[in-house]
């Protein structure tokens, strides 16, 4: 029977991101970002089906599907219209950040950045967050793999832990295959929410536990005073923050899970988030691209220049302000307006990363 606090929770955390991508104080930032990424890779433990262990064709299959062909499909699209964009005035030429500097690609660049893109090696400033996909396609074939060979979710939870702290620690990543702490660190929250799933005694106690209203106030409570003390991201850990950034997000998790299951008993509530959450990955995939849209809006509602636009993600101070929550707003929205638009056209058979 499908567990709706699975989509639910998606639907929580995909607005949360997108939230915090649109710009918000220091004290929200830091909150969210203890949690709303570990969740994702723990519903992926959590929704992992056994019978992969016996079929790893299926398994494989279902992930090159699911994850791999819509990142080299979308990125491939971006890589393509890149030079579009900068031409309209998306970005402007020589515009930096975070050490990415956009400039126009020639005829031969963009060949090489579609042949990486079939490697998960290349990536698009409006595809930001598609580190996710590389990450959670790693992590799941590590899973598997871990699991086939230990039968031990116990033993997978250990040396997915152990890994992670030695990788973060060396700052060593696998040569070719670009895996590092944070692919390791996936599958230690791929691990937990199996063990979760799959352990009655764990399951019963812990949704019972969750659903009292006490309870779901200390949670608050410790992910926030964890933000306060230990602030991070799952992709700027340090040995310093990497353990109590994990434990943290268990508690964040388990907090999501939490109100899901109140949001359960709402019905339009319900099914607004259930609707979000089965439909991520359109999400992931526009809302930078349509945080530009409010960008524009706000340069020539403000009179602001127009080389304003290519400030990213938003315009910050801006944001600031409140304009945050129509970024995010406008960003959600129109994500699943164009999803069921492609939907109607039949442009495409299926968006959503498949983590079942």
């Amino acid at each position: 029977m499908r567990d709706k606090r699975v989509s639910i929770s998606k639907g929580i955390c995909i607005i949360l991101m997108v939230y915090c991508h649109a710009g918000c104080n220091n004290v929200q930032h830091d909150f969210i970002y203890m949690f709303h990424m570990p969740l994702f890779f723990f519903v992926s433990g959590y929704c992992f089906k056994e019978k992969y262990l016996l079929d790893v064709a299926s398994f494989m299959k279902n992930k090159i599907k699911g994850i791999w062909w819509p990142y080299v499909k979308w990125v491939s699209i971006f890589v393509i219209l890149h030079n579009f964009f900068l031409k309209i005035g998306v970005f402007y030429d020589g515009f930096v950040y975070r050490n990415v500097t956009m400039t126009y690609y020639t005829l031969k660049e963009i060949l090489i950045h579609l042949l990486n893109t079939l490697r998960f090696c290349h990536g698009e400033l409006l595809l930001a967050g598609f580190w996710f996909l590389f990450t959670l396609f790693m992590a799941s074939i590590i899973f598997l793999v871990l699991m086939k060979f230990t039968e031990n979710k116990y033993v997978v939870a250990a040396i997915a832990f152990t890994f992670m702290l030695v990788f973060n620690y060396s700052s060593y990543t696998l040569p070719l295959l670009h895996i590092g702490d944070k692919e390791f660190q996936a599958v230690f929250f791929m691990s937990m929410g199996f063990i979760y799933r799959s352990e009655p005694i764990i399951n019963e106690r812990l949704n019972h536990l969750i659903m009292k209203k006490a309870i779901v106030l200390i949670l608050f409570i410790l992910v926030f005073i964890g933000s306060i003390y230990f602030p991070s991201e799952m992709i700027y850990l340090n040995i310093k923050t990497i353990i109590p950034y994990s434990l943290i997000a268990i508690l964040g998790i388990l907090l999501v899970f939490s109100l899901s299951s109140y949001i359960i008993h709402y019905k339009r509530l319900m099914k607004i988030f259930t609707y979000i959450g089965d439909n991520t990955l359109p999400i992931l995939v526009w809302h930078f691209s349509l945080f530009k849209v409010v960008s524009l809006f706000l340069v020539c509602i403000y009179g602001l220049n127009i080389k304003d636009l290519s400030e990213f993600p938003t315009i910050k101070y801006l944001s600031l302000e409140g304009w945050n929550f129509i970024y995010t707003l406008f960003a959600v929205t129109f994500s699943l307006i164009l999803n069921k638009m492609f939907h109607i056209a039949n442009f495409y058979n299926k968006w959503n990363i498949n983590i079942r």
